[in-house]
């Protein structure tokens, strides 16, 4: 037993076959078309929603910007966000709107 254990480390494992099948390859063809059921696979990739951050305004892409705030003024930002029930980014957006004006 033990020269059997020896012999089959650093073997590559085969794949399992049922008696009489084909090769695997056609089996897992086979469930595949099956479990598609004419389904267009290029079709289900385009319908995938898309990864990341979604896009802000016009343009394809945003920048970011970090910047260093007074702790009072973040706060205050923050407690803004929360009464209005919007995310950081956007009451921090509006501020700097309402001071440098509307990008054109």
């Amino acid at each position: 037993m033990l020269a059997r254990c020896r012999s089959s480390v650093g073997a590559t494992p085969q794949p399992r076959r049922s008696a009489g099948a084909g090769s695997v390859a056609t089996e897992n063809s086979a469930m595949l078309s099956s479990a598609l059921g004419g389904i267009e696979v290029s079709v289900m990739a385009s319908r995938r929603p898309k990864r990341g951050r979604p896009t802000y305004g016009k343009s394809p892409a945003t920048s970011l910007l970090q910047v260093r705030v007074e702790p009072a003024e973040l706060k205050r930002w923050r407690e803004q966000a929360r009464n209005r029930g919007e995310e950081l980014s956007g009451v921090v957006r509006e501020a700097l709107r309402e001071r440098y004006g509307e990008a054109k």
